[in-house]
């Protein structure tokens, strides 16, 4: 994306972006294939293309491509009680709350758009309750509005129009997955890439504005935005 950014809104995604979530995901993920696919290794190749979608879309594309005999219904269980189990280790990545704290300083309004349905999502948040605050807006993966998950870009777009953002340009997106930042990208929002540490060197995450390591590594400077971070 070419041209001086002049960022007024903030859009994060939550699973690996804000929260270290996906080490979760993996554990979850491996488990189920442990007992039900032999053992076999859930590599990060199936991993990028289930991250960031709706939990009935990915966990049919787990049953798919391992060629594993189950239910969807009954996968979806495992994988669920798995993580209700592990949400309550989940703590906040390095900069969220730094990050978070800097865009609320400015007064820019801060929207979260995560694939996470709401039953997820209020187990998973228990005890998080400083980090919702900053949050303006929230945007569910059951949301009515977003009919269409990552990479479709319907969510972000979502997420924007309830913030006020009548001109993507305006807005800066957070992904750490694939899809996610395909869908940042196609928003047109300046979509900042902080790769899932698994695998932080897939080549499309070039296609990003910028790549961090960390949200520590923002720079603001480069959004047109005040260089206190």
């Amino acid at each position: 994306m070419s041209g001086n950014p002049q960022i007024k809104y903030a859009i994060f995604d939550l699973d690996g972006t804000l929260l270290d979530t996906e080490s979760i995901y993996t554990i979850a993920t491996q488990k189920y294939l442990d007992a039900y696919a032999n053992g076999v290794k859930f590599t990060y190749d199936v991993k990028k293309q289930l991250m960031g979608r709706h939990i009935n879309v990915s966990t049919q594309i787990l049953l798919d491509t391992y060629h594993i005999n189950d239910t969807l219904e009954h996968a979806i269980q495992y994988k669920v009680e798995t993580l209700n189990s592990l949400w309550p280790t989940v703590k906040p990545l390095p900069g969220a709350i730094r990050i978070l704290n800097y865009f609320k300083k400015h007064h820019i309004p801060i929207a979260l758009a995560t694939s996470t349905t709401k039953s997820v999502f209020d187990i998973k948040m228990q005890g998080k309750k400083e980090i919702l605050d900053y949050f303006d807006v929230i945007v569910l993966g059951d949301d009515p509005h977003v009919k269409e998950a990552k990479p479709n870009p319907q969510i972000f777009l979502h997420a924007g129009h309830l913030l006020g953002c009548t001109d993507m340009k305006q807005a800066i997106v957070f992904e750490d997955a694939v899809l996610g930042v395909q869908a940042g990208i196609a928003s047109g929002a300046y979509t900042v890439a902080i790769p899932d540490h698994e695998q932080p060197e897939d080549p499309y995450f070039q296609n990003a504005y910028t790549v961090l390591k960390s949200l520590n590594e923002f720079d603001p400077k480069i959004f047109g935005l005040p260089n206190d971070y």
